[in-house]
């Protein structure tokens, strides 16, 4: 179709033999590391799925909760990354205009805005979420709270995935990627260590193995953002603004609110799913929807009533001329 639509607009497109140029090899030399370096968090599932198969059931647990999982670094590490690097590399090439650190400072608030709430419900109501939506058939309640477990442990690395995909840019965009892909194999090992130790080591204790690889993955996850983040802070590549921990601290206050409410669902979750169960075909899976909207509601009230990251800052994120900040950083304290 794409083909089509240019040779429409009279785009010819050919084929041409690739030839080892010098500047296809500079794009070489810079591209195998950031692959590496991009790659670490496959690696490490792929750590996690060979150990896992000693162990029975314990892929299927370990996949269905991965793809809980991505979902939050899908939409919002993945989106914030990819927008972030044209940005610093803009940036870069100007460097009196500091709007490199602006552009670090924005996405770290805004990513956190819909990371720790995600990562929250994640560790909160990690049951809730598999029962609702995964349990059934063949996949029993047990396998539902099999999963949970590991939903719990990779919950709390989900801030930390996160953060990876947006320390890693400003380093790319100078042209830097043999540390990241440095600090991306440190995480690997990490993960293969402590995954390997944790995982036959609760089996020697008689407890399921798996969880060990979900513990291991998220502090891999951590490993890698607290290596790219202290080396940022270090070198004063990334200074961030007082008013980026007033609006990181309004986030928490508004996540806890919602994690509250979602606890005292996760302690009726029985006498909530059997109401609409009594009533709805799809019962369960509307309580758990309900659940969800009732949190996300509940944090965009407390981050509106607290002044975090507005509609506008999300706006003015997303249609930001040149020049202009996108986060307000007004009235912070």
């Amino acid at each position: 179709a794409l083909y089509i639509g240019c040779r429409r607009l009279g785009v010819r497109i050919g084929f041409r033999v690739p030839r080892l140029t010098p500047e296809v090899k500079a794009i070489v030399t810079v591209m195998g590391p950031s692959v590496i370096a991009g790659s670490a968090t496959h690696l490490n599932v792929l750590v996690s799925q060979s150990l896992s198969s000693f162990e029975v059931g314990a892929k299927s647990w370990l996949y269905a909760a991965d793809r809980l999982f991505q979902l939050p670094l899908g939409l919002i590490g993945v989106a914030i990354g990819v927008a972030l690097l044209p940005r610093l590399a803009r940036a870069v090439a100007s460097p009196e205009t500091g709007d490199d650190t602006k552009a670090l400072d924005e996405a770290f608030v805004l990513s956190m805005a819909f990371t720790l709430p995600a990562a929250a419900a994640l560790v909160v109501v990690p049951f809730f979420l598999m029962q609702g939506f995964w349990a059934g058939g063949q996949f029993t309640e047990a396998d539902a709270r099999a999963t949970a477990d590991a939903l719990f442990h990779y919950g709390w690395g989900v801030p930390a995935f996160v953060l990876i995909r947006i320390l890693a840019p400003p380093f790319f965009a100078r042209g830097d990627t043999k540390r990241p892909m440095n600090f991306a194999l440190i995480s690997v090992l990490v993960n293969i260590g402590l995954g390997a130790s944790l995982f036959f080591g609760l089996r020697a204790l008689g407890l399921q193995g798996y969880v060990g690889l979900a513990i291991a993955a998220s502090v891999s996850g951590w490993a890698n953002a607290l290596l790219l983040g202290s080396t940022l802070l270090r070198e004063r590549i990334w200074r961030p603004e007082p008013w980026v921990i007033g609006k990181f601290l309004r986030i928490a206050v508004a996540t806890a609110a919602m994690a509250t409410v979602l606890g005292v669902a996760a302690l009726n979750r029985v006498p909530i799913e059997g109401w609409f169960e009594a009533r709805l075909v799809f019962g369960k899976e509307v309580a758990t929807l309900l659940v969800c909207l009732i949190g996300a509601i509940v944090y965009a009230a407390v981050a509106f009533l607290v002044r975090a990251v507005t509609m506008a800052d999300i706006k003015l994120a997303l249609q930001k001329p040149s020049g202009t900040s996108a986060v307000s950083t007004q009235d912070e304290f």
